[in-house]
């Protein structure tokens, strides 16, 4: 019994120092990495839960951690901003995986020829020159095919940039105004917007009714639509009935207006990227209006230049 204490006591103190290697999945290692960096990263489990690793990584940076979790497999990495990465499947790396593994079968072919033909000179005692075949090319050829090396054309997949967006006007919500507006890229710079608004509030003389259209042409500052700040021009159209809300100022307050707006200006934006598919954008606008409206029984119209469009958009980007 005391040789068996004794024993159990060596182990104990051997095995804290023992380097135990074990197997980890792909998905363990990239949730470590999110983890220590405090990111975001956007894989598919069944691509990755299938693939091991050896050692979780070291912990430098998102990038070099990435690099050397994806070296020898088929995924690749993006990364959207400073907090959001995905992986997907590259195309380029399978095809070059391919062509290496054409090359090791072409390789142990060769090799089991040149056995093979050092083993029949062995037993016919003769002594091959370097290189020498010393059988027909179609004595050893069973079901192996050797092909010759062909140079692989390198494609690298980039995931698709986004083409559309919807979104919706916080400050107009704030009015209690349901509005969405649709925007869509018409080439590498431009995009085309319609928002839209509506309001039907009506509570006894207080009105807040309006329909409102205001599509927009804008040029893309950055690389691509959606990447940051944006120029355009617009045109407005808004039907209103409004009035008798005291909140508004005296004007608005003693009276109520029921007209149809025109509008056209500049505005400007920027637009704050989140993630890969949601995001922020705030805008500002000037512009030239005309009003012609019915209030107190009298018809009125007016023209002036002024601030026409303002708005803290939240977006979804697809």
């Amino acid at each position: 019994m005391m040789i068996v204490k004794r024993l159990y006591v060596v182990l104990m103190v051997m095995l804290p120092s023992v380097n135990i290697s074990a197997a980890i999945s792909l998905s363990s290692a990239i949730e470590h990495v999110a983890k220590v960096h405090g990111v975001t990263i956007s894989y598919s489990p069944t691509l990755t839960d299938t693939i091991s690793v050896q050692s979780m990584p070291k912990g430098v940076s998102v990038d070099d951690d990435l690099s050397a979790l994806l070296v020898s497999t088929d995924l690749n990495y993006k990364k959207a901003n400073d907090e959001f990465y995905y992986l997907w499947k590259d195309k380029s790396k399978i095809r070059m995986r391919k062509a290496r593994e054409a090359e090791e079968r072409e390789r142990m072919a060769r090799a089991r020829i040149e056995e093979f033909q050092r083993q029949k000179a062995i037993s016919q005692r003769i002594i091959p020159k370097p290189g020498q075949m010393l059988f027909p090319r179609n004595e050893f050829a069973g079901d192996m095919e050797i092909k010759a090396n062909v140079p692989v054309i390198v494609e690298h997949e980039e995931p698709s940039r986004p083409h559309f967006a919807l979104k919706t006007n916080a400050l107009l919500l704030a009015t209690t105004s349901p509005n969405l507006a649709f925007e869509v890229a018409v080439g590498d710079r431009f995009s085309v917007e319609l928002p839209v608004s509506v309001n039907f509030w009506l509570l006894g003389n207080a009105s807040l009714q309006h329909v409102a259209l205001f599509p927009a042409l804008k040029y893309w500052l950055g690389n691509e639509p959606f990447s940051s700040d944006y120029v355009g021009v617009y045109v407005g159209y808004v039907n209103y009935d409004f009035g008798n809300i005291d909140m508004f100022g005296d004007n608005i307050g003693r009276y109520r207006y029921d007209g149809n707006l025109y509008s056209a200006g500049v505005l400007y934006g920027h637009r704050f990227n989140l993630s890969r598919h949601f995001a922020l954008e705030a805008e500002i606008g000037m512009g030239y209006v005309y009003l012609k409206h019915d209030y107190s029984n009298t018809n009125g119209f007016k023209h002036k230049f002024s601030l026409t469009r303002l708005a803290l958009n939240a977006c979804y980007t697809f």
